[in-house]
């Protein structure tokens, strides 16, 4: 039942995403006209002022990441944030909120693939994972529950 509804609201979500797209473009194309008519660059309202704002203090408390190529910014993401993977989308999204980085799509992909190529991350269904060195421990947690493989019982050798 609730997989049934998931669907429908997927479906739903995904039609209004497709009526909306319009007039974000109409008001995109008429932003850049005003800003050519203008000569000068609007500043933002709303919900877009206090997005930049939350920007602007996001990048002034990290500014080691600042200087962090593309590559790095995933590295770092996938290593130390988004441990058990991330999609391309929930990436930006991650470098955009909590590090105030605002990176395109178009930008990632690539880095995404000469990272794949070189063997640092892996893409697993839609989800982006570092690759494990094989001498690097496991980070799942034990299957007996506890919390790291030192804390797991002692198994008695049967012969």
């Amino acid at each position: 039942m609730l997989r049934a509804r998931k669907q429908v609201l997927e479906a739903k979500h995904a039609d209004l995403k497709a009526q909306i797209q319009p007039v974000v473009v109409e008001l995109d194309q008429i932003e850049y006209a005003l800003r050519a008519l203008t000569g000068k660059l609007l500043l933002p309202t709303g919900a877009d002022a206090s997005m930049n704002s939350v920007a602007h203090f996001r990048r002034k408390a990290n500014p080691d990441i600042q200087n962090l190529t593309f590559q790095q910014l995933v590295v770092k993401a996938l290593s130390e944030h988004l441990t058990n993977g991330a999609t391309a989308n929930e990436l930006l999204d991650f470098f955009r909120r909590e590090w105030g980085k605002e990176i395109m799509r178009t930008s990632l992909s690539p880095q995404l693939s000469r990272l794949k190529a070189d063997d640092v991350i892996e893409l697993r269904g839609k989800v982006w994972h570092l690759v494990r060195n094989e001498n690097e421990p496991p980070q799942d947690n034990p299957k007996d529950g506890s919390e790291t493989a030192l804390d797991a019982p002692i198994e008695e050798a049967t012969e």
